[in-house]
């Protein structure tokens, strides 16, 4: 991606923890601890015919350009997620 430090330093700037990274080839996700203490999903693409590995447009809200997508799901009830090469894996927690 041809702006990585500035898609780095947005999370920062937002008050975000990242806690964890997957990528593939060409796009990331990126889970989040925000400063209300939840727990958020960002894709990462570097342009938006990738967007269809992060979810599709859709499921996905634009924050930061292209680049960085909130994905729209309730990221409190996801116990695991992966990046494969093109697509991501989200694995739901048991309800309690």
């Amino acid at each position: 991606m041809d702006s990585t430090p500035l898609i780095m330093k947005y999370f920062k700037t937002q008050g975000m923890k990242v806690l964890d990274v997957s990528s593939g080839r060409y796009s990331a996700v990126v889970k989040c601890r925000t400063k209300e203490n939840k727990i958020e999903f960002y894709g990462l693409c570097p342009n938006q015919d990738c967007f269809k590995h992060i979810g599709g447009s859709d499921n996905i809200t634009s924050v930061y350009k292209h680049y960085i997508n909130k994905i729209n799901i309730d990221g409190e009830t996801i116990a695991d997620f992966s990046m494969g090469m093109e697509s991501v894996y989200f694995l739901k927690a048991p309800k309690q």
